[in-house]
């Protein structure tokens, strides 16, 4: 019974992130392909559990193309971008990351769950995807249970990917290849 409640819970939330996210996911997706036809990389950053997210980038069925994980010693330009994943929009963790990402010059896009919209990783971000999972999903035993962020996570990074190879696909010149 849990398990059915579970499921149909997290299927409404990715529908409510394909329905209200839509717009953020093509705009991210548009800045995506500008790196992939262009002359930069796409860096991968996963806070906490939230690192799942460089295990796909490196070693997934379909890696993102022009990507790397990202660590703080590396030197950004304006033709990067540097995508961060954290559970919350108030993790001030990884703050210090988006202001380095942002005075190197890159565009910044944050994944979270977006607590207020003023909060610094929101402001500083030039684009974010909200995975919009404040808490748990199921009631159980006077709490809660069952907080599926990198599931959530992972939806985002195949609809990124999808959306980014569909746009790249209408070109008609030669570009670089999925792998």
């Amino acid at each position: 019974m849990l398990l059915e409640q579970f499921t149909t819970h997290l299927i409404q939330h990715i529908h409510k992130i394909k329905n209200e996210e839509a717009m953020n996911i093509e705009d991210i997706s548009r800045s995506l392909c500008n790196t992939i036809i262009g002359d930069g990389y796409i860096y991968w950053y996963g806070h906490k559990e939230m690192e799942g997210i460089t295990s796909e980038v490196q070693f997934g069925s379909e890696p993102f193309p022009k990507s790397k994980v990202y660590d703080e010693s590396i030197e950004l330009s304006h033709l990067d971008r540097l995508i961060i994943a954290t559970r919350f929009s108030n993790d001030e963790e990884v703050l210090p990351i988006v202001e380095k990402g942002k005075k190197d010059g890159a565009e910044v896009i944050v994944l979270t769950t977006v607590l207020d919209e003023g909060d610094p990783l929101i402001e500083k971000s030039d684009f974010h995807i909200d995975l919009k999972l404040a808490e748990s999903l199921l009631p159980y035993d006077g709490g809660k249970i069952g907080y599926p962020a990198v599931l959530l996570l992972f939806y985002i990074y195949y609809a990124l990917y999808i959306t980014v190879k569909e746009i790249i696909d209408d070109f008609e010149s030669p570009l670089p290849t999925f792998e």
